[in-house]
């Protein structure tokens, strides 16, 4: 199974498992339409994970990947942060989560923009 596996300045294992099709795809839905609302650019993801995870659907969206992924060798629940110490990594294992299980949509991205752009120059048959 894909996994992505960092350790935290802490010393700290993160693990995260990319979530299924249906999880995935509600947050990279969810995340979209936060963005699609607001003047940040789609390419500003630094500092974006806290604009993120007040969204109630990318939170919901968010939690249901998370509970793939494990901490320190635990797995992820909301308990997991009602140790001070791990709530201080919440938004950077949120921004891990986040970012590993919506990498696959954007990845060939860069392949459908031209073909996008090409679309535009070709008239409406009438």
């Amino acid at each position: 199974m894909n996994e992505l596996r960092k350790t935290l300045d802490n010393g700290v294992e993160l693990v995260v498992q990319m979530g299924s099709w249906e999880e995935s795809h509600r947050l990279y839905k969810a995340v979209m339409a936060v963005v699609e609302k607001s003047s940040i650019q789609k390419d500003e993801m630094i500092n974006f994970v806290a604009r993120m995870t007040i969204s109630d659907p990318i939170d919901a969206a968010l939690w249901s990947c998370m509970g793939r992924a494990t901490y320190g060798g635990a797995k992820i629940t909301k308990s997991t942060f009602e140790d001070v110490t791990a709530r201080e990594y919440y938004l950077v294992i949120a921004k891990e989560v986040l970012v590993y299980n919506l990498l696959p949509f954007f990845k060939h991205l860069n392949l459908l923009l031209p073909e996008m752009s090409a679309m535009k120059s070709i008239s409406t048959p009438k």
